[in-house]
């Protein structure tokens, strides 16, 4: 019989310093850079990131963008002007999914000039 033992670390923690800036100079651009840091618990080795976002007011309608481990910021493109967007963030382990992060709601404006809510 083999037995294999491994220490249980616990969950790991949702990253951290999630910000939102607008995509580029263009200030007719309807896009988001989310940028965040890492989990201060990980269990395990990051393997990537998951990001989801989606229409706040429609929130059956998310989208979801994966990550290679070294990689601390995504580009969201091609969203609505003057709407407000919630995004999460977590970490992908050896171990399995992290937890989300708490929801962060921003919202583009006319011209897509970005308002954290």
């Amino acid at each position: 019989m083999i037995l294999s033992l491994f220490r249980i670390q616990g969950f790991t923690s949702a990253p951290v310093n999630i910000k939102a800036s607008r995509l580029g100079d263009n200030v007719f651009s309807a896009g988001l850079n989310i940028a965040w840091k890492v989990p201060l618990q990980v269990n395990g080795s990051i393997q990537g990131y998951q990001v989801m976002y989606t229409k706040t007011d429609k929130p059956d309608s998310n989208h979801t963008i994966s990550t290679g481990s070294q990689t601390l910021a995504v580009q969201i493109e091609n969203l609505v002007h003057y709407t407000r967007y919630t995004i999460y963030v977590r970490a992908e382990t050896n171990f399995g999914n992290g937890q989300w992060s708490s929801p962060h709601i921003f919202r583009t404006h006319e011209g897509s000039m970005l308002l954290k809510v």
